[in-house]
């Protein structure tokens, strides 16, 4: 039966130099997948922190026009009191028109900081993301430098 590798009669050295290279070889392809897996891992990382920026201002955006309807229903609604008010023939209760105001800025106050908290979370979110790679990258070092000093 013919051998795989090499020629027919080969010496015993020759075998041994032709397995040598089979197996550095095959250690060599090893390591770079290991660099290449880290390298993808760290690509896909960076990736995933800029789709959280992208949806932390996103949050952001939606935050300030929630913000800026709301306060114009707000205007709507004490000038809605205003004018019930004042078809009734009296004037506008100034602690009632104090206390709406109170509730309705307290309502702002709430989107914005629901709208900052979406937009942190998404940004930590990306943090994350982006470490991992790196670690996964730094990961893949090791994997590489230990499949160099086992393989020979």
């Amino acid at each position: 039966m013919a051998p795989l590798f090499g020629k027919a009669g080969a010496t015993k050295e020759e075998d041994v130099v032709g397995g040598g290279l089979l197996k550095a070889a095959g250690i060599g392809l090893e390591v770079a997948g290991a660099l290449q897996e880290g390298a993808t891992a760290e690509s896909i990382g960076k990736y995933n922190q800029q789709v959280s920026s992208m949806q932390a201002k996103e949050i952001e955006a939606k935050t300030a026009f929630d913000q800026m309807r709301q306060a114009e229903e707000g205007s709507r609604v004490i000038s809605s009191m205003e004018a019930g008010q004042a078809a009734a023939g009296g004037g506008m209760n100034l602690l009632a028109r104090a206390k709406q105001a109170s509730e309705l800025e307290l309502q702002n106050l709430m989107i914005g900081r629901e709208g900052a908290i979406g937009a942190a979370q998404a940004r930590a979110e990306g943090a994350m993301a982006k470490w991992q790679g790196r670690q996964a990258k730094r990961q893949s070092y090791l994997k590489a430098g230990g499949t160099l000093l086992s393989g020979f």
